[in-house]
């Protein structure tokens, strides 16, 4: 099991370090940067034995001055390399984890809907902000540093070898024991770390819920639920903290004892060696501060460590979405197609699992310029028509043609490009009331903009706003009424002018003055376009071409709203629900 973890911790090591490939001639500045640095911080306990050795125990005052101003330029030096390092470091680690963002982010935008269906929305967000952190902290931060401290601890000791041996050795001597220790207690913040991120992007998940619902919690006077559900989440996020950061924190009191006693050790050794006559005081003060040098960067190491551990974990799970596989994409050969309007479903089924199935054979053919309407009780599979038409999702059995050409061989952004939808949850933007209707055309001018916003019937309530069409929306527009986010998405569907209209409710929230206009915007907007309309309001689709009733994934009844009504069946009895009366001239 260790075999595999450290195996899989190295592969993605590995896939990280891949992200500054590019930057390898700037990494190449910071390795020179950082040997010089090396090299002064080596010089430095060197020319300060030197200076009391060779200059304060003989007297010499002069020429310890000019040694000390010496000194002090290797401390300048050593910070000046210092400082580079961090400023070209942090340079290249924001670079690369600006493309490492953007591919999750790329990758997140290319995945189906149902992928989006079973993943919390703020486990998502946490991937993309908590987990790049963890390993931003690391590269950005701690990378640098691991390469200092290593090459340090490998420069020091070879370094006091060449000095004097009996005190190199005795500068050594617990070395073994702080790696010792090192390695036991890391293997415990590994775990930790892990889970960590996991309960954090659980609580995160939690979060996104309960504030996004947040006026359902306080209708329904759930507040106190709301609050236990958040605490357990919290609870196991702390306990997992408290866990993993214990033995983050354990370790460096530990290997602060090891240095102390090494420490004590080498002033006792080479204050024996002084006695002798065989060694300076100088060179024990200078083997003293070498020995700092090499239990500091241990120590560091430690905590490096520690970091890398939180990084990995949070690299794990980003990766584990890069590395997810879209599960609609285009097709081998596929290509950009001008759509005319036909729409064909041959026996298509569907299920969301393998379950319940939720269409059944479902066959239908709408001709260019024709309105087809989809009736039904709440369930019944209206909206999964559209959302395989949009190819959200694609079909179990069966198959979906646009003018005689299987969808599949049509390009998905080409595809959704010439069809328009209008939910019945509308959704805006935090952005200006302009850049939201503008959204499926960015290139439009305010000039189109405002056509489609008379088409949609909104132009007359956004002229009233303080900055008109410049109005700043909260996000999702919640600073707007439902029927006025509707007329919005509307606008942005007309602007965008679809060969193919999907209406899902598109009505269902505005009043009924206020559905009478926007009928009549729609009623213009559908001439010469092929309109598909989900609608529980049979007002609105007594004009259709054809109107499909579908009761548990199957279509029950088809005809037009005439012929239906004088079947007297469950088309007949929908409407008779609805109006109180049943008439064929109704």
């Amino acid at each position: 099991m260790a075999t595999k973890n450290n195996s899989r911790q190295f592969h993605l090591g590995k896939r990280l370090l891949a992200y500054f490939k590019p930057f390898w001639p700037k990494l190449i500045l910071v390795g020179l940067l950082l040997l010089l640095g090396i090299g002064f911080n080596l010089l430095e306990p060197y020319f300060l034995g030197k200076i009391i050795d060779e200059k304060l125990l003989v007297g010499d005052w002069e020429g310890a001055r000019k040694m000390i101003f010496f000194l002090l330029g290797i401390y300048g030096g050593a910070w000046l390399t210092r400082f580079l390092q961090a400023k070209l470091m942090a340079k290249i680690s924001q670079e690369a984890l600006f493309f490492l963002r953007q591919d999750l982010f790329v990758h997140l935008q290319g995945l189906s809907i149902r992928f989006f269906d079973q993943k919390a929305h703020g486990d998502l967000m946490s991937r993309l902000t908590n987990d790049i952190e963890a390993i931003n902290r690391a590269l950005g931060q701690n990378l640098l540093q691991l390469a200092s401290n290593f090459l340090s601890l490998v420069g020091v000791l070879i370094f006091i070898f060449f000095l004097n041996f009996p005190l190199a050795l005795t500068v050594a001597v617990s070395f073994p024991f702080v790696v010792g220790v090192t390695v036991l207690v890391t293997k415990r913040t590994r775990k930790g770390f892990q889970a960590l991120q996991k309960e954090v992007g659980s609580l995160n998940g939690v979060l996104e819920e309960q504030i996004g619902g947040v006026r359902t919690v306080q209708a329904f006077s759930q507040q106190e639920k709301s609050l236990v559900l958040f605490s357990q989440k919290n609870d196991a996020v702390c306990r997992q903290g408290i866990y993993a950061s214990t033995f983050a924190f354990l370790l460096p009191p530990l290997i602060n004892i090891f240095a102390n006693a090494n420490i004590g050790l080498v002033a006792g050794v080479g204050g024996f060696l002084a006695l002798q006559g065989k060694v300076g005081i100088g060179l024990v003060v200078a083997f003293i501060n070498y020995s700092r040098q090499v239990s500091q960067p241990v120590r560091e190491l430690a905590d490096i460590y520690n970091s890398f551990q939180e990084a990995l974990a949070g690299a794990g799970r980003v990766f584990e979405i890069i590395d997810r596989q879209p599960e609609i994409e285009d097709a081998p050969g596929a290509r950009e197609v001008k759509l005319q309007g036909k729409v064909v479903f041959d026996k298509v089924s569907f299920s969301y699992d393998e379950k319940k199935t939720v269409l059944k054979e479902i066959s239908f053919m709408v001709e260019p310029g024709q309105t087809l309407a989809l009736v039904g009780p709440t369930g019944a599979g209206k909206t999964t028509i559209a959302n395989l038409l949009f190819r959200f999702y694609e079909p179990s059995e069966g198959k979906i043609f646009l003018d005689e050409r299987e969808i599949r061989e049509i390009k998905i952004a080409s595809l959704r490009r010439q069809l328009g939808l209008v939910l019945q949850d509308p959704f805006l933007f935090s952005a200006t009331i302009l850049e939201n209707i503008r959204y499926g055309r960015p290139e439009a001018s305010q000039e189109e903009v405002i056509a489609a916003a008379k088409i949609a019937g909104a132009h007359q309530f956004i002229k009233r706003l303080p900055q008109g069409y410049e109005t700043k929306l909260s996000w999702g527009g919640t600073d707007l009424s439902q029927g006025q986010r509707q007329l919005l998405t509307i606008a942005r569907a007309v602007l965008v002018d679809p060969v193919i209209l999907l209406l899902d409710e598109a009505t269902s929230s505005v009043d009924t003055r206020t559905e009478r206009e926007i009928q009549k915007a729609l009623d213009r907007l559908r001439q010469n376009r092929t309109s598909i309309v989900i609608a529980h309001r049979l007002s609105t689709i007594r004009n259709a071409d054809q109107i499909l009733f579908i009761k548990n994934g199957q279509i029950k009844e088809r005809g037009t709203h005439r012929e239906l009504l004088a079947k007297k069946g469950f088309y007949a009895r929908f409407y008779q629900a609805q109006f109180g009366g049943l008439g064929v001239g109704a």
